[in-house]
């Protein structure tokens, strides 16, 4: 799942936040740089956080 929270600090009101499931981290950059070309957002103004599932345990990471 690709959790993705646009924010703006000059205009808090203009934040937002939304989330996809996909297959694949390739499917995940695919969305992030779809986004940020979009939004003209640059690289250094995107940070990226990446939280593994294990079902075995059934926990987070």
């Amino acid at each position: 799942m690709v959790q993705v929270r646009l924010s703006n600090e000059k205009k808090p009101e203009n934040s937002a936040w939304g989330e996809e499931m996909v297959d694949s981290f390739e499917r995940a950059s695919e969305l992030v740089a779809a986004l940020a070309g979009e939004f003209s957002i640059a690289q250094a103004g995107i940070e990226i956080e990446i939280r593994m599932h294990n079902h075995k345990h059934g926990t987070r990471h």
